[in-house]
């Protein structure tokens, strides 16, 4: 400021007042904010990049019944994917692989009516969350049993789901058992009819009933033994097996 300038008054720089779209939100007497975070796993870096960013539209496109948007995403981290240690892939299925990456997603969101909260639970299912703002949320009887009537109805609508699954499983294990039971039935007879031809050692065996030597072994072998409810119907001598009459 110069000598003679005291009696002007200096021009403020205007700060602009709008917020990233992302803060935009006001949760009002209704909402609430809340932290949710999910892990992601996937055999590339690239791909747990591409689940993160679709977790992320998918919240924020989620609307409610009348198209007004159901969820804010306030603030978001996504930590760098990294391979999983030797002693954490213990815990995954034996057939997963060595190449295992995992990221840790981290959010931020807000809603306008406080029991949707409940929505995104069950919507998303993150592996942790912690209701930030208010610290006290009070909710109406008729509030709280209509909403509990709707957990009832979804926690009912996925274990009508397992159910049905089960029997199916249950119904799949009873027909392979049946298929498999006719098959050893079948081996065991074209076994029987080949060697009443004549004795035959286990390569000329595997050529007439169309089995690999490896598969038939063990099979043929039991034929040998007596086995409950199964009396031994073949016999091996001079490397060769033949019917016992």
């Amino acid at each position: 400021m110069g000598l003679f300038d005291f009696g002007k008054k200096e021009k403020k720089k205007e700060v602009s007042k709008e917020k990233p779209k992302e803060n935009s939100f006001e949760s009002g007497s209704e909402g609430l904010i809340f932290n949710a975070k999910f892990q992601v796993l996937t055999k590339s870096k690239e791909y747990a990049k591409q689940i993160s960013d679709s977790y992320v539209e998918n919240i924020r496109n989620s609307k409610d019944q009348k198209g007004h948007s159901k969820y804010f995403v306030l603030n978001k981290n996504i930590d760098k994917p990294r391979k999983l240690r030797k002693e954490e892939l213990k815990d995954l299925p034996p057939d997963t692989g060595k190449d295992v990456f995992i990221s840790t997603l981290d959010f931020d969101i807000g809603v306008q009516k406080k029991t949707n909260v409940f929505d995104f639970c069950f919507e998303y299912m993150p592996f942790f969350i912690e209701v930030t703002e208010p610290m006290n949320i009070s909710f109406s009887a008729n509030e709280l049993s209509n909403y509990l009537s709707s957990i009832q109805a979804t926690i009912h609508k996925i274990d009508e789901g397992l159910k049905t699954y089960k029997l199916r499983i249950e119904d799949l294990v009873g027909k392979h058992a049946i298929l498999t039971k006719n098959m050893v039935r079948m081996l065991r007879n074209n076994i029987l009819l080949s060697l009443k031809e004549k004795s035959k050692d286990i390569a000329e065996l595997s050529k007439s009933v169309g089995i690999s030597e490896e598969q038939l072994r063990p099979f043929v072998e039991n034929m040998t033994k007596d086995l409950p409810n199964q009396p031994k119907e073949i016999k091996l001598e001079k490397s060769k097996y033949r019917v016992i009459k």
